[in-house]
């Protein structure tokens, strides 16, 4: 989906034949890679169906920076043939709070719609999160658990899980209350703790119930049973980012829990089946394992079973576990931890089930590897002017993309345990880190295809090189063809906020670039390139 202007539209297109249903657990969808097995010729696309949601969701704040409601989700998440996304069916809904819609993938029909206590804010929303601005919701559909996961940033975070299929039986029309994610399990064991203990420097500490947590309603403590992380910061937790990872087959969620308006942090580990802290170290601000600062927003720690991958800035100047370096903007590391869950806080009532094994510890460092930059403009993360950071998962380590210097080209970086080798790509010559947009995908588990869409360096600006998109092979390790994204509808993004008018997918061999055609006044239509990346020459 992309993103929306005055209504939400949600439009299905696919092949002449409905493919196998894929799990797609969150932005980007499995491992980042934003890419579908499933291969789809460009000739074979039709809209199999459209769903559209007219019900703004009003948000109980004056000084909003930008869009008064937030219609529609962060991004779509995907589960055994059904799609979810934050929009209601309700023509009026509760101010404030969220709803979520299940899709039937096949048919666009309405499964279910739920409403739930996660928050809309309020304050400073910039159409997309970033760590000052609330923005729209983020959403995560775990394939171990079932639970949806939504999360929110800004001045007054939250971050809700629910159960959207429990109550789906008595679905009648209209939205009805979400079933809390961790209800079952806090009423059975209401002694289940977390990694993250009491008082915090304290060893013989039993650990953290949610009895200790905070409750957002209230003001005191005890965080409900639809809430992770921390729960809510309604009020009183500033400048907090609303990304998090999660994915098939491993225990944990990432996320950032700086409250300052820094470019880099320290990422915290939570238990998506306890919804409780597996960091131990809770309160620090820079990584105590991995001894320095990752990304704070988008794709800055991503997670493959008991691994953790962390992309971050450099400067060789600035030690990575020093204060300063979480305002480094120059410079690129990559690195790996490894980790093993631990019953360290026995006192669990008796719980033997996932989870119970609450505090993550790092067994060992897969990889760590540092790029200096030859000059500033790596990067520009700060306040509102956040960009994707491009890195993908795959296989024993990840593809990254990113600029060592304004004047050249963009790099594709290849790291693992036993490599870690750059290339560099014929793209992006004479434009800033922030001057990008970029979006990474895997094709037929070879190709790397990078699109970068181009933005404005400032209010009004021309942007100052083209949009692209680059085919590498990473079995030969060559570029295989460039072609401009020249379209004259494809608008280029702006230089702040975090709100991406394109976006690109694979479906086997095939790469697609979509966006939403504004030309056409209030009948917006989608628009969709589509390109085989086995080609010996570019084809749209």
């Amino acid at each position: 989906m992309l993103k929306r202007a005055a209504i939400p539209v949600l439009l299905l297109l696919l092949g002449s034949a409905p493919p196998a249903p894929e799990f797609w657990p969150g932005y980007e969808g499995r491992l980042h890679q934003s890419a579908s097995a499933v291969d789809i010729d460009p000739s074979g696309l039709a809209v199999r169906w459209t769903r559209r949601f007219a019900t703004m969701v009003p948000v109980n704040e004056s000084r909003i920076w930008g869009d008064h409601g937030t219609m529609s989700s962060r991004n779509l998440v995907a589960l055994d043939g059904k799609i979810a996304l934050a929009a209601t069916v309700d023509a009026a809904v509760p101010a404030n709070r969220a709803c979520v819609t299940v899709l039937d993938a096949g048919t666009g029909a309405v499964l279910n719609c739920v409403r739930t206590e996660q928050r809309l804010g309020p304050y400073k929303n910039m159409l997309d999160a970033t760590d000052t601005a609330m923005g729209e919701q983020i959403l995560g559909w775990d394939p171990d658990t079932g639970i949806l996961f939504l999360s929110i940033g800004g001045d007054q975070a939250c971050r809700t899980a629910i159960r959207p299929l429990a109550n789906q039986a008595t679905f009648a029309g209209a939205a009805q209350i979400a079933k809390p994610a961790y209800q079952d399990l806090v009423s059975a064991y209401p002694d289940i703790r977390s990694a993250r203990r009491i008082v915090e420097n304290d060893p013989t500490d039993p650990g953290r119930r949610r009895a200790e947590e905070q409750n957002p309603s209230t003001g005191g403590t005890g965080m409900p049973p639809d809430q992770w992380d921390i729960g809510s910061l309604f009020g009183n937790g500033p400048n907090m980012c609303g990304f998090f990872d999660l994915q098939a087959g491993s225990s944990y969620l990432t996320l950032a829990k700086g409250l300052g308006h820094e470019g880099s942090s320290g990422i915290m580990l939570v238990n998506k089946h306890t919804g409780l802290a597996a960091s131990g170290d809770w309160n620090q601000s820079l990584n105590t394992y991995l001894g320095w600062t990752a990304f704070k927003m988008w794709n800055g720690a991503l997670v493959d079973g008991d691994k953790v991958y962390y992309m971050g800035p450099y400067d060789p100047a600035v030690p990575g576990n020093e204060p300063a370096a979480t305002a480094v903007q120059k410079g690129l590391r990559l690195g790996c931890l490894r980790y093993a869950d631990e019953n360290r806080h026995a006192l669990d009532g008796g719980y033997t089930g996932p989870g119970r094994h609450e505090s993550a510890v790092m067994i060992s460092r897969a990889f760590d590897y540092a790029r200096p930059s030859t000059a500033a403009g790596s990067w520009n993360e700060a306040d509102n002017t956040y960009r994707n950071k491009a890195m993908m998962v795959h296989g024993d380590g990840v593809w990254a993309a990113w600029k060592p210097s304004p004047a050249g080209t963009v790099e594709l970086v290849r790291a693992t345990p036993t490599v870690n080798q750059a290339h560099a790509l014929s793209v992006g010559a004479g434009m800033r880190g922030q001057d990008l947009w970029p979006n990474l995908a895997l094709a037929a588990g070879r190709y790397v295809v990078a699109a970068l869409f181009n933005a404005r360096p400032s209010g009004g600006a021309a942007p100052v090189g083209p949009s692209t998109l680059t085919v590498f092979d990473s079995a030969t390790g060559t570029e295989k063809w460039t072609v401009p994204l020249s379209y004259p509808t494809l608008r280029p993004h702006s230089h702040e906020l975090y709100f991406e008018l394109a976006r690109l997918v694979v479906a086997g061999h095939h790469a697609y670039v979509a966006w939403v055609d504004t030309q056409t006044g209030p009948n917006l239509k989608l628009q969709v390139a589509g390109f085989d990346v086995t080609s010996p020459a570019p084809a749209s």
